[in-house]
């Protein structure tokens, strides 16, 4: 599992570690822009990457920095201003296995109007990992902090993702390009939580939201007529 971070979340990703390291088998912090192993970070499951040293500073994208690595796996991305619960990864496995591990899956995502412009705001159904949704969805694009896939159907590499914070778009292109259902997997409210503990005004979607004309120019082509189903 991967998660990217700033530091100014230390605080946040002590609560999002802590709620998901005896789930998995090997956790991946990506640091943007610091290096530092906080004392929660000295833990045999989890290495830490630093953009200090890698010299390349993605935001979110650091998420799926050396995926392509990682053969044959169950490979889930985090955000570290969420705290997950105890059957985060066995659920969202499961869900996987449902669809014969053939698609995406998320727990956050949209489908875009018709002849959509902006991404950010012309919307046609959104599903929020904090809330409800009482059955599976198709979408065309979902959110990366909480998603899995399996590695051997899903071929994605970190330069594929070429421009900062924005995994979600990059992800969804890359899947449609593929002709890989992304799937929002039905959960209760409030079974993934948001840390207040993180500045809502400090989040890629605050940041993004009335400045967005680069991840527009991206829809430019994107068949929104088009939802790819599992089959």
């Amino acid at each position: 599992m991967w998660s990217a971070t700033i530091e100014s979340r230390s605080s946040a990703l002590f609560d999002m570690v802590s709620s998901i390291l005896n789930q998995v088998d090997k956790l991946i912090i990506y640091q943007n822009g610091y290096k530092k192993i906080n004392d929660f970070l000295n833990h045999e499951k989890i290495e830490v990457i630093s953009s200090i040293d890698t010299g390349s500073d993605m935001g979110d994208a650091g998420k799926y920095y050396c995926v392509d690595n990682y053969d044959n796996c169950y490979y889930l991305s985090l955000d570290d201003d969420l705290i997950y619960p105890p059957d985060y990864v066995e659920n969202l496995i499961q869900g996987l296995n449902y669809y014969n591990n053939e698609v995406i899956l998320s727990y956050h995502g949209r489908t875009l109007k018709p002849d959509a412009h902006c991404y950010y705001k012309d919307y046609q159904e959104y599903f929020r990992c904090l809330g409800a949704l009482n059955e599976d969805r198709f979408v065309h694009f979902g959110g990366t902090g909480v998603m899995g896939f399996h590695t051997s159907a899903f071929n994605v590499k970190y330069e594929m993702l070429k421009k900062a914070n924005m995994a979600d778009i990059w992800i969804g292109l890359l899947a449609r390009k593929q002709l890989l259902p992304i799937v929002v997997r039905k959960h209760a409210s409030g079974w993934i939580k948001y840390n207040d503990k993180v500045n809502l005004n400090e989040t890629i979607y605050k940041k993004y939201e009335h400045s967005h004309s680069f991840q527009n120019k991206l829809l430019v082509g994107f068949e929104t007529n088009i939802i790819i189903e599992y089959k």
